[in-house]
């Protein structure tokens, strides 16, 4: 049975508590923002993207395009470390005709990381803007400089940027030869270009040579400068052969001098010092004119690459410069 209720109890109700609700204020849209610091953007967001996405990028605003272009952030955006392999060029030119030449490169794998397989191949290169023809000099910083018909391009593979210098050579005599060698001055982040010329003379088998010298300017123009190297013995004239080098702010290429001696020469891109070293030749090597040798970069330090024992005895001597009087040899 139900229990019967007071008739003297008044019934009660109950009645759930009011909750207050407070009112949101809506802040205005210039509080909401987060505001990231532009350091913090450069560090951390566009060093680690790619250079066309660099390029679109500067379109963002008039500070994303002034920090892009800026040489702090050009330093920065080379130092740091990219996942992407280094895009490998080779240039092929024939002995017959200097005039032609093809440039083959291999292009990486954008779905692997790792070193290039054996089945990987070099294709023609067409992309790189008037290069029938030409051949690349040096590669440095991320630039190109090729020569094209005796004058120097440089070229930006990331940008698509193409400058043509104007040619510092002028053939007033029959055996006149030219080459064009790239450098940069970490002190002063100058690009400069050198230009060495030399001629031998038919009559007396005399061996003459003069230099000039490029600044690159951001703004562009600039004009062709003589070089002023120094009196025998520090400097020899000399006829330069294709290909150097550039390390720590000095240019390094090889030279003939008239008596078919192979010399080792130094450019400082800051102070034009020009400085030669005679190239160590094999004991058994009886002309120095029969050297077959190169110059690269091993360790840090320009080396000799002598390849004049390859074909007979299936050996290559590399001369690593120690300092200014001391190349030390290595066998391979």
């Amino acid at each position: 049975m139900r229990p019967r209720r007071h008739p003297h109890r008044p019934h009660r109700t109950y009645r759930r508590p009011m909750i207050k609700r407070k009112r949101i204020r809506r802040l205005p849209e210039m509080e909401m923002e987060m505001h990231i610091p532009m350091h913090v953007v450069t560090k951390e967001v566009l060093t680690k993207l790619p250079a066309k996405s660099l390029m679109r990028f500067k379109c963002v605003s008039k500070i994303w395009s002034s920090c892009i272009s800026s040489p702090y952030f050009r330093d920065r955006f080379l130092t740091v470390p990219t996942r992407q392999r280094p895009h490998l060029f080779m240039c092929l030119q024939d002995v017959n005709d200097h005039s032609s030449s093809v440039t083959l490169s291999l292009v990486p794998d954008a779905n692997s990381h790792d070193t290039p397989s054996s089945s990987s191949s070099f294709v023609v290169d067409l992309t790189i803007p008037r290069m029938r023809g030409g051949y690349i000099c040096q590669n440095l910083g991320g630039f190109m400089c090729y020569d094209l018909w005796n004058k120097p391009l440089i070229f930006n593979p990331a940008t698509r940027k193409l400058v043509t210098l104007p040619s510092a050579i002028k053939f007033s005599s029959k055996g006149t030869v030219g080459s064009y060698y790239f450098g940069h001055d970490p002190i002063t982040n100058q690009y400069k270009v050198v230009c060495s010329v030399g001629v031998r003379l038919t009559n007396t088998q005399k061996v003459r040579s003069h230099h000039r010298v490029f600044v690159l300017k951001p703004e562009g123009g600039g004009s062709w400068r003589k070089a002023n190297p120094l009196h025998p013995p520090d400097f020899i004239p000399h006829i330069a052969a294709r290909g150097g080098v550039c390390i720590d702010g000095v240019i390094y290429y090889l030279g003939w001098t008239a008596d078919d001696s192979c010399m080792l020469v130094s450019f400082g891109v800051r102070s034009h010092d020009f400085k030669m070293i005679q190239v160590p030749r094999a004991e058994e090597l009886p002309l120095p004119a029969e050297m077959n040798v190169c110059l690269v970069e091993y360790g840090g330090k320009v080396t000799v690459v002598d390849q004049t024992s390859l074909r007979d005895k299936g050996r290559i001597d590399l001369w690593a410069l120690e300092n200014a009087a001391n190349p030390k040899r290595k066998y391979f």
